[in-house]
């Protein structure tokens, strides 16, 4: 996991970044929010949780600006 997780999130913002339309930019941000979200529980499981909180959030608030409650709602409880 610790090897995967520099890659997912390297290609999750390039996804982002390189997004030619409102609708691939939307679908590219809710993939880099689960990827963060993703990243802040494996985080959280080996107690980097600094590093965690700050993942969780970012994750959370990508999530809320795609109007992905439900995703969102995945971080606030690794937050917990």
């Amino acid at each position: 996991m610790a090897k995967r997780v520099p890659g997912i999130l390297r290609d999750a913002e390039a996804a982002v970044t390189l997004a030619e339309t409102d609708t691939a930019r939307r679908k590219a941000t809710v993939v880099r929010a689960s990827a963060l979200l993703l990243a802040g529980k494996y985080l959280t499981q080996i107690r980097r949780y600094d590093m965690a909180y700050h993942a969780l959030s970012l994750g959370i608030r990508d999530a809320r600006d795609t109007g992905q409650r439900q995703i969102a709602a995945t971080g606030v409880v690794g937050m917990g």
